[in-house]
């Protein structure tokens, strides 16, 4: 019987498998960049205001880049967009698709804090019993 209940302590205490605690990693990556890319966006409009479009065009290409990276393809797509009218010179069409993807930024954020509440809920049972 101790054995048994020994082996039941231990289950309760193992660390999560590497996948689950590799999934939990990549989804804290991903909010913390979800939720500094509205400094990053202002700093785009900062820079906008001093017309430098080469420093425009390269915050966009990294953040295009990395929003690619965390598979964040609407957000993505619209900064190449910025990155285009960033050519362009294109001071109107940069403000209104900042505010774009700012908007697109706080759905994903919503999106994915919902998904982590639910599999929280469900990882403790609370959900499903």
């Amino acid at each position: 019987m101790k054995d048994k209940q020994d082996n039941q302590n231990q289950n309760e205490n193992r660390q999560p498998n590497s996948k689950d605690s590799s999934k939990e990693k990549w989804s804290m990556l991903k909010q913390k960049y979800l939720r500094d890319l509205p400094d990053q966006l202002n700093g785009i409009k900062s820079t906008l205001e001093a017309d430098d479009y080469s420093k425009i065009k390269k915050q966009a290409h990294r953040i295009k880049g990395t929003s690619g990276t965390y598979k964040l393809k609407n957000i993505s797509k619209g900064v190449a967009q910025l990155e285009g009218h960033a050519d362009d010179r294109n001071r109107e069409a940069i403000v209104n698709i900042i505010h774009k993807v700012m908007q697109l930024v706080e759905a994903e954020t919503d999106k994915l804090e919902t998904h982590s509440l639910s599999a929280a809920l469900n990882s403790e049972g609370g959900i499903n019993d």
